[in-house]
């Protein structure tokens, strides 16, 4: 004997049409979506420090001793008397330096630049202090070319002095060091490319 489904024997039971299956979505319940957390596309940009560090800070330093040194090279002699073009003495002595030149103002001007130049990089190592490096090159720049055409300028009758050439020299460097900062300040202060994030999550189901 054989049992059919509709017989109501011990075939497996039908199921009800009106009963909801709890394996089945039900359409007309909202569902639950687990979505993650959507981050944007642009990462922002971190600032890195203001004051370089190492190779800034020893240049820094070194413009402000070297503003020192050759404003101290003033008592070095500025300009002295050339034998072959005059012998009556207008200095009173074979040499000056640079602060006896009163009717050659523009060398004591040229060390007082870089003289200034030098305390302010010193005053920007200070704590709680920020470095101005834009004054501070532009500074020992324009000091380096008073000295220059102070050099170009020196009258008739007078040879430059071993002062005025070391001066030359350390204002020189003392510029080269203070741009060098003023680069590195800025190359630190470049805000680093973003990032571009491409795992943006697609949107979710029934969105």
């Amino acid at each position: 004997m054989t049992f059919t489904p509709d017989s109501g024997g011990y075939g497996a039971p039908q199921p009800n049409p009106n009963q909801p299956n709890p394996y089945q979505a039900n359409p007309y319940q909202p569902q639950q979506q687990y979505q993650q957390p959507q981050q944007h596309p642009f990462q922002p940009f971190q600032q890195r420090p203001v004051r370089s560090r190492g190779l800034g800070s020893i240049l820094t330093i070194g413009v402000a001793g070297l503003g020192v040194v050759n404003f101290l090279l003033g008592f070095a002699p500025f300009a002295k008397e050339d034998p072959k073009v005059t012998s009556s003495g207008i200095f009173g002595s074979d040499s000056m330096n640079f602060f006896d030149n009163a009717s050659l103002g523009a060398g004591i001007v040229g060390i007082a630049l870089l003289l200034l130049a030098g305390v302010m990089a010193g005053l920007g190592l200070l704590p709680n202090q920020v470095p101005n490096n834009v004054v501070v090159a532009a500074v020992s720049i324009t000091g380096f070319v008073t000295l220059v055409f102070t050099l170009i300028g020196l009258s008739e009758g007078l040879e430059v002095g071993v002062g005025l050439i070391f001066v030359i020299v350390f204002g020189f460097i003392q510029a080269a060091c203070a741009v060098a900062v003023l680069v590195l300040g800025s190359a630190a202060l470049t805000p680093a490319a973003p990032a571009m994030n491409y795992n943006v999550p697609s949107p979710g189901f029934g969105q």
